[in-house]
């Protein structure tokens, strides 16, 4: 067949004209894929109707956006928290809007009350999964503490989204030293112009259940702008990341946070 048709493109070339334009026609119609083969094939086709349906597509806005889109998260809390989970559902979000994505995260201190960091790093500028000091556009910390402690990541005029509830560190429960993260808010204030703190304790008992802290947290990146990624997004993340039982609570926290935000 692939003879046959070769045969037809020269005969084509040598006649613009009657049956040879006929005859390949006719084979550009039986065989359309072949037709894109190489580029003596492609002088086969002169049916405006294929060599339109092969022809580049100009890019809508919102899909320039989205291509050109470039961004550096850093998530930090404390071990069991879902930080990594949270972690894991921007990447597939990322991903699912086929974008070039790549992530590290710490997994030896995933246990619980050990210090947990992720890197997600979207688009084409991204070529290793680690995040430099003064690059990433947005923190989510999921203790303030620890938000603190990773403020060196962040760019000037970077988003800092946190969690207002503290929890005690290992070392602070040993020694027996006071800590409540009021300090720590309070140095975020002062330091940071693009703060949004949630009240997650209230937001937890409000939903009626505290696994969806990491869902409300990245509801409230959804909510800043600064993540780059709707609500419908993050929700499709759920859905191809998260057994189905899950659904409903975290589409539940994503919606608080919508709703809160207005």
């Amino acid at each position: 067949q692939s003879q046959s048709l070769q045969s037809l493109c020269t005969s084509f070339r040598k006649n613009a004209s009657g049956a040879g334009n006929a005859s390949a026609s006719w084979a550009a119609r039986q065989s359309p894929l072949l037709t894109v083969k190489s580029a003596s094939t492609l002088l086969c086709v002169p049916d405006a109707h294929y060599a339109a349906s092969f022809a580049p597509q100009e890019l809508s806005q919102t899909e320039r956006t989205v291509s050109e889109m470039n961004k550096n998260i850093v998530l930090c809390g404390v071990g069991g928290q879902g930080t990594v989970l949270a972690s894991k559902l921007i990447a597939a979000a990322a991903m699912n809007k086929d974008l070039p994505v790549m992530s590290a995260e710490t997994i030896g201190m995933a246990q619980r009350g050990g210090s947990v960091f992720s890197h997600v790093r979207i688009g084409k500028n991204a070529v290793s999964p680690m995040i430099a000091h003064k690059e990433a556009d947005i923190i989510i910390g999921f203790e303030p503490g620890e938000a603190v402690r990773v403020l060196p990541f962040l760019k000037d005029g970077g988003t800092v989204i946190t969690s207002s509830r503290a929890i005690s560190p290992v070392t602070a429960t040993l020694t027996g030293s006071s800590y409540n993260g009021g300090e720590m808010l309070d140095y975020l204030k002062k330091h940071i112009k693009n703060l949004f703190v949630i009240d997650t304790q209230k937001a937890c008992s409000e939903i009626g259940s505290p696994k969806a802290l990491n869902t409300l947290l990245l509801g409230a990146a959804v909510q800043s702008g600064a993540l780059g990624l709707s609500e419908e997004d993050m929700k499709k993340a759920v859905i191809s990341r998260l057994p189905e039982k899950f659904h409903a609570l975290n589409f539940s926290a994503l919606e608080y946070v919508r709703r809160h935000s207005s």
